[in-house]
């Protein structure tokens, strides 16, 4: 349904993605090969690709970095055969941590890599579905 995150509705494992880069690892090739696959067989169905960093760096260079990592995963599925009509990439930086590791400005995380790579990640929101 419209709002709903495909990857949860699909079983799909999370896209994480590495510290400061924006590149699709091996891993995530396989779960984007799944979102194109549902796409395939929902033509109608329009997604969101919400991608989020940890809090490392500075907000705006995250904002950024998450910028670029939705660009990176709509590419990979654009890339696919689905039409860039359909896929809407947005970053939204530290702004949405998944857990208590938050480390901006004076505030210093004790989160260990783990913690902090379930932050790194790239989520799938229906936002239409015909």
């Amino acid at each position: 349904e419209v709002g709903g995150d495909l990857a949860k509705m699909i079983d799909m494992k999370p896209i994480y993605f590495d510290l400061a880069k924006s590149t699709i690892r091996k891993d995530a090739a396989i779960e984007l090969d799944k979102i194109v696959q549902v796409m395939n067989e929902y033509p109608n169905m329009s997604v969101e690709l919400g991608s989020h960093t940890d809090c490392r760096s500075d907000a705006a260079s995250n904002l950024k970095l998450s910028a670029e990592r939705a660009k990176a995963s709509a590419e990979y599925i654009v890339n696919k055969g689905i039409d860039k009509s359909r896929i809407v990439g947005k970053g939204y930086g530290e702004s949405k941590l998944l857990n208590a590791c938050a480390c901006e400005g004076k505030v210093e995380s004790t989160c260990t890599e783990e913690e902090h790579a379930v932050n790194r990640r790239t989520e799938f929101i229906i936002t239409k579905l015909n």
